[in-house]
């Protein structure tokens, strides 16, 4: 045991510590808990529309892809367009097709509109 002496209102308080009293207490303990609980709750909640956003912004890079890719498909057939409203027949055209031809939000294949030489997306309108 050790003998402290500590200065409280002018007088000296002898006390007495333990072995016992050098650790945390299960209050101080469950607030450290709680503070570092709230702060992942934070970063979580500012994570999630974080990649939302990511998302939405390479749907509208793989979109501006693919309408490059119909514009190169019609240069390369003398100005004839695809008669059909998949993707497929613009993979060739495409350095990565598997990845940009489909939402990476949910992996929905793009449409085709060929009227109006533009490719939609159901997530991202």
């Amino acid at each position: 045991m050790v003998r402290r002496s500590i200065r409280h209102a002018g007088r000296d308080v002898s006390r007495l510590r333990d072995q016992r009293d050098t650790g945390f207490t299960v209050t101080e303990l469950m607030v450290v808990v709680l503070v570092i609980g709230i702060l992942v709750l934070i970063a979580v909640a500012s994570y999630v529309p974080a990649t939302q956003r990511a998302a939405a912004v390479a749907c509208a890079h793989n979109r501006a892809t693919l309408e490059r890719a119909l514009d190169a498909h019609a240069a390369g057939t003398t100005g004839t367009l695809p008669a059909t409203t998949t993707i497929d027949v613009l993979r060739p055209y495409v350095s990565n097709p598997d990845e940009s031809t489909r939402c990476p939000s949910d992996g929905s294949p793009y449409t085709l509109d060929v009227a109006a030489r533009t490719v939609s997306c159901p997530n991202h309108p």
